[in-house]
């Protein structure tokens, strides 16, 4: 097999690095992952999977708050995600990323459309099994958002992203006005990751619907000190 040259090594090891703090979800570790892919995509322009993370590091800055405007940090999702299918036509978590992108521009059709092409290219996507989860999440389609979000986590069940598949469902019971399920499945969330800020967003408003406003109050605390 033909060997790497060491910049090349060195960029997959940044960008490997770069993959774990992306998915524990501080603010902190954010940082440190901005800064290693950027370095490893100077070290190699064409790599898909750097450039993909890039647009996922760009998304959870601009959905939690973390850069210095939000319009900018969704600029920057959608730049990088165009880039890493660019890259590589034949990665599905480049057409994820880009799927993401359409999806926070409110373009969920096409979000669909290019989650469905993501999973032609790779059934076993974790990222885009769940995300088509959420394209249902946010119109209240519990059933639809349910058999995505199960299928994400019967796919990974025990990798970092099942706070964002238990959550999606929270989501989704939230605005079917199903408040005390999305309270249980919101909670699974917490479990699987308690510093994932939208957590505490979804437990604050169904425990406000159902009246339980020193539990509602804890959780806007929690919140707003994920997202001051």
């Amino acid at each position: 097999a033909q060997r790497k040259d060491p910049g090349q090594l060195d960029a997959w090891d940044r960008t490997m690095r770069a993959h774990w703090h992306i998915r524990r979800f501080t603010r902190e570790d954010l940082a440190q992952a901005l800064g290693l892919l950027n370095e490893a995509i100077a070290l190699d322009p064409t790599n898909s999977m750097a450039l993909s993370d890039l647009a996922l590091a760009h998304h959870f800055e601009a959905v939690f708050g973390w850069g210095n405007a939000l319009a900018e940090s969704h600029a920057r999702l959608g730049e990088a995600a165009r880039k890493a299918v660019a890259a590589d036509d034949g990665d599905a978590m480049a057409h994820t990323a880009l799927a993401i992108f359409d999806l926070f521009s409110g373009r969920h059709d096409e979000a669909r459309r290019r989650l469905n092409r993501a999973l032609d290219l790779d059934p076993n996507s974790v990222f885009a099994r769940g995300y088509l989860g959420i394209s249902y999440a946010w119109v209240g389609d519990l059933d639809a958002t349910a058999a995505n979000a199960d299928e994400a986590m019967r796919l990974s069940p025990r990798g970092p992203l099942l706070v964002i598949w238990h959550l999606a469902k929270g989501w989704a019971a939230l605005l079917a006005e199903r408040y005390n399920e999305a309270v249980e499945f919101t909670e699974q969330a917490r479990e699987a990751n308690p510093e994932f800020p939208d957590v505490y967003a979804v437990l604050a408003s169904a425990n406000g619907q159902l009246g339980r406003a020193a539990a509602a109050s804890s959780a806007l605390d929690e919140l707003l000190r994920r997202m001051p």
